[in-house]
């Protein structure tokens, strides 16, 4: 049972989202779903395609980082792998290249996939192409398990 209702109007591109046991709402504007991914899997996968079959599938993409923080010493700063949702801080400034991306699915049944990718520190990081390798990744005998292919 969801705890949120969604309405949506066409005409203001804006959400409303009720919280259905105290009535509080929230108001925001819809971002416009993402285009389509610049790669493609070699064996046909694709998150959508997951989604689509019932799964449960999380994305986390990691980058490198350096650190510049500030301690009761004096200044910190070392280079570190960060979860790309950290951008906004200011204490972290993201490497352009290199970084790890995971890919979780859960099955119906309550055991997961997990599948991974690496971008080297020569070539600039891309969460797409990421995501295609991870999933590349993929043995026929898990590609049978979820029903996909």
């Amino acid at each position: 049972m969801n705890k949120y209702k969604y309405d949506y109007d066409e005409l203001t591109n804006l959400v409303t989202k009720t919280d259905i046991e105290t009535g509080n709402n929230w108001q925001y504007l819809s971002r416009p779903r993402p285009g389509k991914l610049v790669c493609n899997t070699k064996n046909g996968v694709t998150v959508a395609a997951l989604q689509d079959a019932g799964h449960n599938v999380r994305v986390k993409h990691l980058r490198w980082a350096i650190y510049m923080g500030q301690t009761h010493i004096g200044p910190d700063v070392r280079l570190m792998v960060v979860p790309s949702t950290f951008r906004k801080d200011p204490n972290y400034y993201f490497t352009p290249k290199g970084g790890y991306t995971h890919v979780v699915i859960k099955l119906e049944t309550g055991e997961y996939i997990c599948v991974s990718s690496e971008c080297s520190l020569d070539d600039p990081f891309c969460y797409a192409q990421g995501v295609c390798t991870a999933l590349d990744r993929l043995t026929s005998a898990e590609l049978y398990l979820l029903g996909v292919k």
